[in-house]
């Protein structure tokens, strides 16, 4: 140990620095609160939706979803708007494939008898 303060530390003051120990390793603090954001931050972009989120948090509505992490749905539109192009695309592929066009065709689900 070195001025009395283990070198492995996170904690106390780096004396030849005169800086808290965990600003000269560059490593920020966590606070419990912190993790709650982030929490809510993996949510969205797993594409959550806000009413999911609100219960799971405790809120009563998800007006306090949008009102605190509203930013973070920037880009949601463009990506829905993506998925929805692609579920287009596939659909007039589809389309294509079948001979009657966009009417529905059952397909059996039984093997043909032998």
């Amino acid at each position: 140990m070195t001025g009395g303060l283990d070198p492995g530390s996170t904690t106390g003051s780096d004396p030849a620095a005169g800086t808290p120990r965990w600003r000269s390793r560059s490593v920020v603090p966590a606070h419990p609160h912190d993790l709650r954001h982030t929490h809510v931050a993996i949510l969205i972009a797993q594409g959550e939706s806000p009413k999911y989120i609100a219960d799971r948090l405790g809120h009563e509505s998800t007006r306090t979803v949008f009102d605190v992490y509203g930013h973070l749905y920037e880009g949601v539109d463009e990506a829905a708007t993506d998925r929805l192009e692609q579920l287009r695309n596939s659909s007039r592929a589809d389309q294509a494939r079948t001979k009657r066009g966009p009417e529905v065709v059952e397909l059996s689900s039984r093997k043909p008898e032998s």
